[in-house]
């Protein structure tokens, strides 16, 4: 939230500084790669998903600042973990899901 608002008050000619907590930006929003294992790309660990037809404001954005996005891919079984401390659970996906969820090209 605090980036959106950084720029609009940039393109108003407001100067203006926006203040992380940690030493990175991006809140909640972290991907990580697994020092071993370059190959397996990036894993979201934070927000993966949004949903264009109920987020308007981050559709927009995306749409502005062009960033590529590709829609998940829905169909079967998935496997997730909810924590390292649990094994990955199996989940079937309901049939007829019409709930389109985009992810970024690259990660978060």
């Amino acid at each position: 939230m605090a980036y959106g608002l950084a720029s609009l008050f940039t393109a108003q000619g407001i100067k203006c500084r926006v203040l992380e907590a940690r030493d990175r930006i991006g809140g909640r929003i972290l991907s990580s790669t697994d020092s071993n294992r370059h190959d397996l790309g990036k894993f979201d660990l934070g927000p993966t998903w949004f949903w264009p037809q109920y987020e308007n404001t981050i559709t927009n954005l995306i749409k502005e600042l062009n960033i590529g996005t590709f829609v998940q891919y829905t169909k079967g079984t998935m496997l997730f973990e909810r924590s390292k401390n649990q094994s990955p659970e199996r989940y079937v996906m309901p049939e007829n899901t019409d709930e389109t969820s985009i992810r970024f090209i690259g990660g978060v």
